[in-house]
């Protein structure tokens, strides 16, 4: 018979029961060291982010680019950087710089066409906002009409241009481009541009294009060199930077009385980027043309940045950035890796 021996209650070996948890010090440690891992992460994350979207407007401006080659192998010149079309032969007579430029591309464009059957149609079979006669593009809207062309009048979507060398404004089938796919269309119901198109708000219904920023207000800027000639300056009369001359081809204009007039509100940026000024003993404006410009053979194309604000432009040393101002900082373009500051 086998013996059960039992301990008695005195003998029983005493044992801290099992722990279910953290103490409330080891959870405060844990949070803390949580809360510093977070520190250090989400600034590399942000950072990381952060450039990840300017290597892709960086891209965008470097498409733009090609759809401007792909506009020079089918027209033979690049597009101008400012130009007004006039809806009447009588208009175009007055303004030979823009007829010259358009003549350029389209040689053989009837600038007497009128339509009959609608009385907004003009020059070139294009088609004027009601009241308008003459549509100002600056850099920004230059950009957007030469390489999208001519807005669908069923979907709304800049469709390139028309092969007929008279009317190449004209809404048909046999089309040449557009040379960039831009984001968004012309809503009639509402009169506005969607997508990644928007106007400057100056009454011509002429788009401009946003990058691919988040919350991007301001659209990117174009500057051509006239084919290496120079970038276009004009003096200023009574001018709040400390030069008095600035590039031409982004200032801001409103319709008045069916046609442009200049509007210091609604400009873009005066200054495209130089590298180098000569020195003194020259009027601002000699010393302006005598300078050496960024792309001084081609063009410049300027995204803002995160700041939506371009900044004053002007002298760009990348061996020596103390010049340049915040605004200017963040700015992305077509002559310099990254941000102007990175």
């Amino acid at each position: 018979m086998q013996a059960v021996w039992k301990s008695s209650p005195s003998h029983r070996k005493h044992t801290p029961p099992p722990r279910t948890g953290f103490t409330l010090i080891e959870l405060m440690v844990v949070v803390v060291i949580i809360v510093l891992l977070i520190g250090l992460v989400l600034p590399a994350i942000s950072g990381v982010r952060s450039r990840a979207r300017d290597v892709e407007v960086r891209k965008e401006i470097g498409d733009l680019e090609q759809a401007i080659t792909q506009f020079k192998v089918a027209y033979g010149v690049e597009p101008p950087s400012m130009v007004t079309i006039y809806k009447t032969d009588a208009q175009w007579v007055a303004d030979t710089r823009s007829r010259a430029a358009i003549k350029r591309i389209w040689p053989k464009l009837n600038f007497a066409y009128a339509d009959p059957m609608s009385p907004n149609v003009g020059s070139g079979g294009l088609a004027f906002p009601p009241g308008v006669t003459a549509v100002h593009l600056n850099g920004a809207e230059c950009l957007v009409f030469f390489l999208g062309g001519v807005a669908s009048s069923t979907s709304g979507a800049l469709i390139g241009f028309s092969k007929d060398p008279q009317l190449p404004f004209k809404s048909d089938t046999s089309r040449e481009g557009p040379f960039f796919e831009f984001k968004g269309a012309y809503d009639s119901m509402t009169s506005k541009w969607t997508g990644r198109l928007t106007t400057n708000d100056d009454g011509d219904a002429m788009p401009t294009y946003l990058d691919t920023l988040p919350q991007q207000t301001k659209p990117y800027v174009y500057f051509h060199s006239n084919d290496g000639g120079s970038y276009p300056f004009e003096t200023v009369a009574s001018t709040t930077t400390s030069a008095s001359w600035r590039n031409t081809d982004c200032l801001g204009y409103t319709v008045s009385m069916g046609i442009s007039v200049y509007d210091s509100t609604k400009t873009l940026m005066e200054h495209a980027y130089f590298q180098s000024f000569p020195g003194t003993g020259m009027t601002p404006l000699a010393q302006a043309r005598s300078s050496l410009p960024h792309k001084s053979k081609s063009f410049q194309i300027i995204s803002p940045g995160p700041d939506a604000a371009y900044g004053t432009g002007g002298l760009f040393n990348p061996e020596n950035k103390s010049n340049l101002s915040p605004a200017d900082g963040d700015n992305i373009t077509n002559f310099h890796p990254g941000r102007l500051v990175n």
